[in-house]
């Protein structure tokens, strides 16, 4: 049977596409079976934040 970890981080992304930072907490969801990870769901705290660093805004 899979057992389910949840793990809080607070990490700081820079995105490539514009080199802005985002400093957000994640929440991940990770399945475990047999000693190794099967899958790994992050959920981030401010979506908005993270899709707003990636986005080229227009000068």
């Amino acid at each position: 049977m899979p057992e389910i970890v949840v793990v809080r981080n607070r990490v700081r992304f820079r995105a490539r596409a514009t080199g802005q930072e985002v400093d957000t907490l994640i929440v991940q969801l990770i399945t475990v079976r047999n000693g190794r990870m099967l899958e790994c769901r992050p959920f981030y705290w401010d979506p908005g934040a993270i899709a707003d660093a990636c986005r080229p805004h227009e000068a």
